[in-house]
């Protein structure tokens, strides 16, 4: 392909070439020797490891090294390290002399030159940059790269739509489960008659006058009942919980703990509270509480002076 190189005059009238001046001589021979040696290619990327650099020029390798940063720096060239191959940017329209048409004899080998790159670190740029201009295919490893791609892209994709449907599926099932667990519920049938005794027993024991038998309370007495609690039962509880100190507000909060749902929460709490209508608890005095406060505090005083004597 040395054939079609060529290098211009007009190297010395760009801006470009301003700056690699200003970066002192050895820039611009490396700038030159980089356009001109006996490795290059029209198509601007070639194999020229910086040790090859070195020895034509005459400058050190370290030194070589520096000025190939510098000219990448300035846009002059890119440098894979890895493969030692270079890329003049802009260079190969100069050398085939503009853009070249399809039935142009140099596409086809420019081609195959390019086919037979290495992976190379600006290959992919330099393919979106020049593609047109020289009518470029991608390289065949990059056309199997690519496929590879659409066909993983395409299972990932399918995947994603399995997963996305199943999740829907999972909650229409949710959702359909739901329904029918609220027109279970809608569907309850409610004993009145029961069911209102022991509401209005509640509420005159426990002075609730304005209270409403709303469907949660009904649910609640309901539950009871169908435990295998009388109604008699029920409002032995519910007595019993009026006989209880603790429930009626004699606590530390000083509140009342009454509500149906803590009397007929479940079988140990009716039990508990018939208990107490058929035993009353006795009621401890507030001269009597205060008796049983002061003990323990002199009971914890003595146990807290015998551990101090014991330790001496």
């Amino acid at each position: 392909m040395r054939d079609f190189c060529k290098f211009s005059p007009k190297f010395w009238m760009s801006f470009q070439t301003r700056q690699l001046v200003k970066e002192g001589p050895d820039t611009v021979l490396v700038a030159l020797y980089l356009q001109t040696n006996h490795h290059s290619h029209s198509l601007g990327i070639y194999f020229i490891p910086s040790i090859y650099i070195a020895r034509d020029t005459g400058i050190t390798l370290e030194r070589v090294q520096e000025i190939i940063n510098q000219l990448e720096q300035l846009e002059f060239c890119q440098y894979d390290a890895e493969h030692e191959y270079i890329w003049l940017l802009n260079y190969g329209l100069d050398q085939v002399g503009g853009l070249l048409k399809k039935v142009d004899n140099r596409v086809i080998q420019l081609q195959k030159y390019f086919e037979q790159l290495p992976n190379l670190s600006f290959l992919g740029a330099f393919y979106q940059q020049h593609k047109d201009d020289f009518h470029l295919l991608p390289p065949s490893r990059e056309l199997e790269r690519v496929k590879k791609f659409q066909v993983k892209r395409k299972k990932m994709n399918n995947e994603i739509l399995q997963d996305t449907l199943e999740a829907l599926a999972s909650k229409e099932k949710e959702n359909k489960k739901e329904k029918e667990k609220n027109k279970e519920t809608e569907k309850v049938h409610f004993v009145e008659g029961p069911i209102e005794e022991v509401f209005s027993h509640w509420k005159q024991i426990m002075n609730h006058p304005n209270a409403k038998l709303d469907k949660k309370r009904k649910l609640i007495i309901q539950g009871a009942l169908k435990s295998g609690y009388e109604v008699e039962q029920l409002c032995q509880a519910i007595t019993g919980c009026s006989f209880t100190a603790h429930n009626m507000g004699e606590n530390e909060r000083g509140e009342r703990y009454d509500g149906l749902h803590v009397i007929l929460r479940d079988a140990n709490q009716i039990d508990r509270f018939i208990n107490n209508f058929l035993a009353p608890p006795k009621r401890v005095s507030a001269g009597e509480q205060q008796a049983r406060q002061s003990y323990q505090a002199l009971e914890t005083w003595f146990q807290g002076e015998d551990e101090s004597s014991g330790s001496h």
